[in-house]
């Protein structure tokens, strides 16, 4: 349960990062936060695309989470896209969602690789 919790809490972490930059860029005007922000969103966007198409799967990688943590990844990740859209940058917003679908296909290989394994 332990570690369970060290990577929800990571989770939750870096989506506050998210939302700190979001924050400071659209509300309080601090263009820099906003580049932090965009380069977040490519980077993530462009890792998390090319890991689930060329990254070999291992059933010893698989993370498994709570359900709860799937629920406020997914949430997090539409609220990070919406405020992407909503700021003008449906590109980086678009990379960012096929990056997430990526990861999320990714993992699923590897949960299935575990499940063959045990």
């Amino acid at each position: 349960m332990g570690k369970a919790i060290g990577q929800f809490l990571k989770m939750l972490a870096m989506n506050g990062v998210y939302g700190v930059m979001y924050y400071l860029w659209q509300f309080k005007g601090v263009e820099q936060a906003g580049n932090v922000f965009l380069f977040l969103l490519w980077f993530f966007g462009i890792v998390g695309m090319l890991a689930g198409m060329f990254l070999p799967t291992d059933a010893k990688l698989y993370r498994r989470s709570h359900p709860i943590q799937s629920v406020v990844a997914r949430l997090c990740t539409l609220v990070i896209l919406f405020g992407a859209v909503w700021a003008g940058h449906p590109i980086a917003a678009t990379f960012y969602l096929l990056g997430a679908c990526g990861a999320y296909a990714y993992n699923e290989k590897s949960k299935a690789l575990a499940q063959e394994a045990a």
